[in-house]
C-alpha cells in the first residue's frame, strides 16, 4: 500500500484535520492546543474502518477531558454536536461491516481510503492555502 494510504499516515492526517475543524481547541473545555497537548478521541471506536479516518468522528481533547469523553455525559456531548451539525446519521450509516458497505457501493477498500485521504488533505490544505 502506498505511504499516503497507510493507516499511520491517514491517522496523522485525521488528527490534523480534526484539530483544524475544532480550531485546535479541546472539544470539552476549550483549552488551546498551544497551551496543552491535545489527544484525539474517536466517537465510534477506531477498529471500524469506515469511521476510523472520518474527521466527523474525531474530537480533540486534553487528557482530563479525553477521560470525560469516555463517559455517558461525554458521549452525549458528542452526540449533541454531531446532531446539531448533521453528521450523526453519516457516522451511524458507516457503523457496519466494511466489506458489505464496499460491495453495496461498488468500490474497493483502496478506493475508500483514497477518498478519505483526499478529504483529509483538502481540510489540511485550507490552513496552508
Amino acid at each position: 500500500m502506498k505511504k499516503g494510504l497507510s493507516d499511520s499516515n491517514l491517522q496523522s492526517m485525521w488528527r490534523k484535520a480534526c484539530r483544524i475543524i475544532h480550531r485546535n481547541r479541546c472539544f470539552v473545555c476549550g483549552t488551546s492546543g498551544l497551551q496543552t497537548t491535545l489527544e484525539t478521541h474517536h466517537y465510534i471506536k477506531r477498529n471500524n474502518l469506515l469511521t476510523r479516518h472520518a474527521w466527523q468522528n474525531g474530537f480533540p481533547s486534553c487528557a482530563k477531558c479525553h477521560r470525560y469523553l469516555h463517559t455517558k455525559a461525554g458521549e452525549q456531548k458528542i452526540v449533541a454536536w454531531l446532531a446539531k451539525n448533521n453528521w450523526l446519521e453519516y457516522l451511524h450509516e458507516r457503523e457496519t461491516q466494511s466489506k458489505q458497505w464496499f460491495v453495496d457501493r461498488g468500490i474497493t477498500r483502496d478506493d475508500y481510503l483514497r477518498q478519505m485521504y483526499n478529504e483529509l488533505k483538502k481540510i489540511i490544505n485550507t490552513i496552508k492555502g
